[in-house]
């Protein structure tokens, strides 16, 4: 007796195996997100790498920990700094992580309106009773 006509992988049902193009998908998608972001990122890292390396005395910083202080001396791999009155480590320069008047100022840009608003909320209050 003759066998009917099959898929080679057996299955006569009708389905298909998916087609390479479907299987690459998550791959071209991956790579149009890389394409997309890639530039973003490298432009806020040149700009934190010239940052870095125009850092001198006296500059108030904060490291990648969260400590804040003043740079007493710098050099080409480390830094010096005075976190109290008595009180100086030494770090290496790659854990600066910003300048802190520039954290300071994205802090308080980030908390201005809502202390408008509250402030807001309160004079209204302070009407609404006299």
């Amino acid at each position: 007796m003759p066998q009917p006509d099959s898929a080679p992988g057996g299955g006569g049902d009708g389905t298909s195996a998916p087609s390479a193009l479907t299987g690459m998908l998550p791959f071209f998608l991956i790579l149009i997100v890389v394409m997309l972001f890639a530039p973003l990122f490298s432009k806020k890292d040149k700009h934190r790498r010239k940052r870095m390396k125009e850092l001198k005395k006296h500059d108030e910083i904060v490291t990648s920990g969260g400590v804040y202080g003043s740079i007493v001396s710098i050099d080409e791999h480390t830094a010096v700094l005075q976190i109290a009155k008595e009180t100086r480590i030494k770090v290496r320069r790659t854990s600066i992580f910003d300048l802190a008047s520039s954290q300071a100022a994205s802090d308080q840009a980030a908390t201005a309106p809502a202390k408008g608003k509250k402030a807001d909320a309160k004079g209204k209050n302070a009407d609404a009773k006299a």
